[in-house]
């Protein structure tokens, strides 16, 4: 009928008997001791494993024995582990691709999915040589992080807890930041979860450059690609058996794009922690621009030292941020008379030069690559005061009175 016949409790070592039972079927339900969960069923040989078939909240229950006249069955058991939580790590960044100078934002996320409550969760989080947090932004839901090091005492089942922080970019490349959560018992594997944004190496235009990129080593084959606007291209293919086997992880790269690796054969930018990011080489240039020349004025015939020249079509605000400039006398650029001393940011107003007296003057503009002025460009420019007399004005003229 599937009613209960008979309970006991187990002994001190585990042990339990239901005797004098008539011949016929049954079936042996087990509660777990709080705090303990069943194993997994009919792993192992009938004397070790565990014959609870099915579940029911905390409650147990085998599948169907039958036994005849004096048959006895001692190998009806039910295996018993301790709950254990169970702690997932995610993180995430706000950007893929950033610039030198940019602040980028992290979020880690630990959540406990498991049946009871996780204590002494530590999360230790590694950033890239290229990146800097920034002071005092680290904001913890739970728990307390202090030197890159994250503490939860308790975390409750099915709570999730965040720590968002921020970071300064200092240099070009891929930098990555991993946050790895420790293990909590001895046969817990702990977590881990990687992000990264790649910071592009910056070029001067048509200038020659080689980037040495490198991936992990261990693998059979590499296969370079190669992403440009016209489309991606295999630029080396290196296996275990080629000529260069011994280097097949590293590639020299020569020429602008997003450089991305596969491993053996595997997908194209996938690392192998799944994580990775493209290496991008991007070139730069100080744009064409132009300079409007206000030329001297004239006090009689004498040309002024108040000419003045303005830089155009160099946009504004950020953007004209990123160049600088020097000005000197002359139809070709010389540092040695070049004013401002170092080169200098442009004004909004595009004013580069003023109290100039009337000539040549040759104006070389620079854009910053990581602080650093790059890829100069010069344009001259004559400034010209028109300062003789014109003769139908100037010619002395004789007025001679006459009485009529």
């Amino acid at each position: 009928s599937g009613s209960a016949l008979s309970t006991t409790v187990t002994d001190a070592n585990g042990g339990y008997l239901f005797s004098n039972l008539d011949p016929g079927t049954y079936r042996v339900k087990f509660t777990a001791p709080a705090g303990m969960t069943f194993t997994a069923a009919n792993q192992g040989n009938d004397v070790f494993d565990s014959d609870v078939a099915s579940l029911t909240g905390n409650t147990g229950s085998t599948g169907v024995y039958s036994l005849t006249t004096g048959q006895q069955d001692l190998t009806v058991d039910a295996g018993l582990t301790p709950l254990k939580p169970a702690v997932d790590i995610t993180k995430r960044v706000s950007k893929s691709k950033a610039k030198v100078g940019e602040v980028l934002t992290y979020t880690i996320t630990v959540t406990n999915t498991g049946p009871i409550t996780a204590t002494g969760v530590v999360v230790s989080d590694t950033v890239s040589s290229g990146l800097s947090i920034v002071p005092g932004s680290a904001v913890a839901s739970l728990g307390n992080f202090s030197g890159g090091t994250w503490t939860i005492a308790n975390l409750p089942t099915n709570t999730t807890a965040t720590l968002v922080y921020s970071a300064s970019v200092l240099a070009e490349g891929v930098l990555t930041n991993t946050a790895r959560r420790q293990p909590l018992f001895p046969d817990d594997p702990g977590g881990q979860a990687t992000v990264c944004t790649t910071i592009p190496h910056l070029v001067c235009k048509d200038e020659s450059f080689a980037f040495a990129l490198s991936a992990p080593t261990g693998y059979s084959r590499y296969q370079w690609y190669l992403t440009t606007p016209t489309g991606t291209s295999l630029v080396a293919d290196v296996t275990s058996t080629s000529a260069n086997a011994s280097s097949a992880n590293m590639f020299t790269a020569t020429q602008v794009g997003s450089y991305s690796v596969a491993v053996n054969a595997g997908q194209v930018g996938a690392c192998p922690d799944g994580s990775c990011c493209p290496v991008i080489i991007e070139a730069v240039e100080v744009p064409s621009f132009s300079l409007v020349a206000q030329s001297p004025t004239c006090t009689g015939t004498t040309p002024q030292a108040n000419g003045q020249i303005r830089i155009t079509n160099l946009g504004s605000g950020t953007a004209l941020a990123q160049y600088v400039y020097q000005i000197s006398p002359g139809s070709s650029f010389s540092a040695a008379t070049a004013t401002p001393a170092s080169p200098t940011g442009i004004l909004p107003s595009g004013v580069v030069g003023t109290s100039l007296a009337q000539g040549s003057y040759t104006v070389r503009v620079w854009v910053l690559i990581n602080g650093v002025p790059s890829c100069p460009r010069d344009v001259t420019v004559s400034l010209v005061a028109n300062c003789a007399c014109p003769a139908p004005v100037c010619v002395p003229v004789t007025v001679r009175r006459s009485r009529l």
